[in-house]
């Protein structure tokens, strides 16, 4: 605490319950201070209304979890989490040392918005209005190049969501229907996801991985399954019926609430502009 003369009076604990052993993990935005506190378990935000936790918060309890946080971050073996903050769209990026688990934070909708496959990236840092990462000894500009590459590979890309209207009500899962945008060297595309899984609690039910068909039988993605599902266009808006239990092969997907997930395999260099995503459902 400051007093008026400018020198240091004294001290007052914010907090004794909560702190951060690892500063790669610390990122001073203009929202406030991020960081991990590793014997919780969880991310903190520490700004204008405090200190709070955003892994319970936006429910994020399972991801974080999963994550070894045994040691600091070491660029070498690529332990713990390093925190990075792109100032040009406001994104807050969490990375750790396994594929798929880099997570981002939006500011702007104050929200986890995605996760990305950034494992092991050593550095991101905005310059001049571009966001930079470096990798393998190499400079990447984020957001530049070709669509779905990601450090000079192609990844695939996907959208989970839960169904859990009228919850706990029993339902019938019966079709998927999503409209998008979807564009190739500024051409419109055919092409759209090339698989879909859908689960119940626990997993009770599931479909497995269920490659996606157009009418005329030919896969959209290259991909090929034993259990495949029709995909029908109309104009922008795409639909499939949702595949049976994989194990009885014959019982609707049935249960208060539903797990689906949408993926593109084998991506080309698409850009793919996701605008809604709709579940029709028997009670």
């Amino acid at each position: 605490e400051l007093a008026n003369t400018g020198k240091v009076e004294g001290k007052a604990y914010m907090t004794t319950g909560i702190g951060c052993s690892d500063r790669a993990s610390i990122i001073t935005t203009p929202s406030g201070i991020y960081f991990l506190d590793k014997n919780r378990n969880s991310l903190f935000i520490w700004g204008p209304q405090g200190i709070t936790d955003i892994t319970d918060k936006f429910s994020f309890r399972t991801w974080i979890d999963q994550i070894d946080f045994s040691k600091n971050w070491d660029p070498v073996e690529y332990k713990g989490m390093k925190a990075f903050y792109d100032d040009t769209n406001g994104d807050v990026y969490f990375v750790t040392e396994s594929p798929d688990t880099t997570v981002c934070y939006s500011e702007l909708l104050g929200q986890f918005s995605s996760f990305y496959d950034y494992e092991k990236t050593q550095q991101m840092v905005s310059v001049n209005g571009g966001f930079y990462a470096v990798k393998n000894n190499a400079v990447w500009a984020q957001g530049a190049g070709e669509y779905n590459s990601f450090f000079g590979t192609k990844k695939p890309y996907s959208v989970e969501v839960i169904c859990n209207m009228d919850e706990p009500v029993d339902k019938i899962f019966n079709t998927i229907e999503w409209r998008a945008t979807i564009k190739e060297n500024g051409e419109d595309s055919q092409s759209t996801f090339d698989t879909v899984e859908v689960s119940t609690d626990g997993e009770y039910q599931k479909t497995g991985k269920v490659s996606i068909e157009n009418k005329t039988g030919v896969p959209t993605g290259g991909m090929i399954y034993s259990d495949k599902t029709t995909l029908r266009r109309k104009f922008r808006m795409w639909r499939i019926p949702i595949p049976r239990d994989s194990v009885n092969k014959r019982d609707r997907i049935r249960g208060p609430w539903a797990k689906i997930k949408l993926s593109k395999l084998k991506p080309a260099s698409e850009k793919m502009e996701l605008h809604d995503l709709m579940v029709h459902f028997f009670e």
